[in-house]
């Protein structure tokens, strides 16, 4: 039993290891095409909280504004739980986000599970205001995504 125990525990290390070397090339490349294979093989073979802390910093990087889509379609992994402390963020790239990136955002919300009355009240209502405010001074030609992202909030 000891021996398991050894292995289990190395097994582990070693996966907290190999994620932590994965987030830091993720994070140091330049490389974009090598940035999002490895960001997708770390959604698909890794369980760890800090891969999705790691995707909303990437999508806050101004260098990776026009490269963010893929890593906003990487979020899609994650439950509506796990996704919904940055759910702010996605409103904003809704709005002003290149046409990939809204249309990545708004599906993101849209796949999370209704009823949004759940949430937080203040919140809701600040994103509402948001989104209101922007199918009227719509700069980036998102209005359809701004409206469906509206329309499902206004509805539940």
């Amino acid at each position: 039993m000891e021996d398991f125990n050894k292995l289990k525990e190395r097994v582990v290390d070693s996966k907290k290891q190999s994620v932590s070397e994965l987030i830091e090339f993720i994070n140091a490349t330049n490389n974009h095409e090598s940035r999002r294979e490895l960001i997708f093989t770390l959604i698909y073979n890794f369980k760890d909280d800090r891969i999705i802390a790691t995707l909303v910093n990437l999508i806050k990087r101004e260098d990776l504004k026009h490269y963010n889509g893929s890593i906003i379609y990487a979020c899609e992994e994650y439950s509506s739980e796990e996704c919904k402390p940055y759910l702010e963020m996605f409103v904003d790239i809704v709005i002003d986000g290149d046409y990939e990136a809204s249309w990545g955002s708004a599906s993101l919300i849209l796949n999370f599970p209704a009823p949004y009355d759940v949430w937080e009240t203040e919140l809701l209502d600040k994103l509402l205001a948001k989104l209101k405010s922007a199918m009227n001074d719509d700069e980036n030609g998102n209005k359809e995504f701004i409206e469906a992202v509206l329309k499902a909030f206004e509805e539940n």
